[in-house]
């Protein structure tokens, strides 16, 4: 397993969260503002530490789309950069990550600044600085930085001796189009159209050839011509998406929040048989979140046809008074018994 462990301090509203026992697949639910979208977000910085830009993209699927300090400060738990976050994992990619706010300072002082006479004379830079280590080499230790400049452009340096082996992709709640034409360019120069029509067939069985035609996705449903796949519904598009990301992501990590978005409650149940088909396929571990009791139910009919018990983990996330994150685990096993008797389990 990529992941088996993970634990978040100081990420945001969370002042510290621990998830144990993850597996292939992971379903995150809870009351709404709980925290979700800020652990799938730790999830996707600590798979991409030598990228220090993974925070100022998380901020910008919240809207936030600028590089004032005052929101990378945003990022740090109560808005407070001297709670350094960190971010640790346990698995095959057993990480130890840490970042921290670099404070506004000057750098390169010019004969123009100088000339100012101002205590602001030199320039405002700030950023962000990740340190991070790994299982695989304990006595490396490796450093990123994104810096902005008083125009507000963004300085960014790596780490040139560390190599990046593990591939993620994080999907927002407000990402509503994936980028369908570029990932399906890449299953047909790879001659997998095959494996994703029957993935698709498990929501339409009507359909046996799946092409790109010019930037148009065309499905063969026994008509005289083909039809653009928008044709037969949001679902069928929504499930497409997420087949296309978890094989892009395969023997990596794929991170959607609010999996539920677009998605009428009948298609659920065939969404969570292809993620299985798909995830076992591929050894792509997902995380979801969602604040659909349909979607967790769904996912307990999943379950239920699957031919032996899959690698299903689900969390209720409580947030605490004193912000702590708990998750209360539930295996395939205890979600299906806590729905079918009726149990609360949000």
């Amino acid at each position: 397993m990529i992941y088996t462990d993970f634990s978040v301090k100081n990420y945001r509203g969370i002042r510290q969260c621990k998830l144990e026992k993850l597996e292939l697949i992971n379903l995150f639910f809870g009351k709404n503002n709980c925290g979700k979208s800020s652990l799938l977000e730790s999830l996707f910085i600590l798979s991409g530490p030598d990228n220090p830009t993974l925070p100022i993209l998380a901020n910008k699927s919240r809207a936030l789309d600028s590089l004032e300090e005052t929101d990378l400060k945003i990022e740090f738990y109560q808005a407070n950069p001297e709670h350094i976050i960190q971010l640790n994992s346990l698995g095959e990619q057993s990480r130890q990550v840490s970042i921290q706010m670099i404070e506004s300072h000057s750098q390169n002082i010019s004969l123009e600044d100088l000339q100012k006479n101002s205590s602001e004379s030199a320039g405002k830079r700030y950023g962000l600085k990740i340190n991070f280590s790994t299982e695989a080499e304990k006595e490396s230790k490796y450093h990123s930085e994104l810096v902005v400049t008083e125009e507000k452009s963004g300085n960014i340096t790596s780490d040139k001796r560390y190599k990046e082996a593990l591939y993620a992709e994080y999907i927002p709640s407000n990402h509503t189009q994936i980028d369908i034409v570029e990932k399906m360019t890449e299953i047909i120069q790879n001659k997998q159209e095959k494996e994703i029509v029957e993935a698709l067939q498990i929501v339409e069985p009507r359909i046996t050839d799946v092409q790109l035609v010019g930037k148009r996705v065309m499905v063969d449903v026994g008509l005289p011509t083909r039809l653009p796949i928008n044709v037969l519904g949001d679902g069928v598009r929504k499930v497409l998406a997420v087949i296309l990301s978890i094989y892009t992501c395969r023997n990596g990590v794929l991170i959607i929040d609010e999996l539920d978005n677009g998605l009428h409650f009948s298609v659920m149940p065939q969404l969570w048989e292809v993620i299985l088909y798909m995830c076992q396929k591929h050894h792509t571990q997902i995380f979801a979140s969602t604040h659909s009791m349909d979607l967790v139910k769904s996912l307990v009919k999943a379950i239920g046809k699957s031919a032996q018990m899959p690698q299903i983990a689900s969390y209720k996330l409580i947030r605490k008074a004193d912000d702590e994150l708990v998750a209360l685990r539930y295996s395939a096993e205890e979600l299906s018994y806590a729905i079918k008797q009726e149990m609360e389990v949000r």
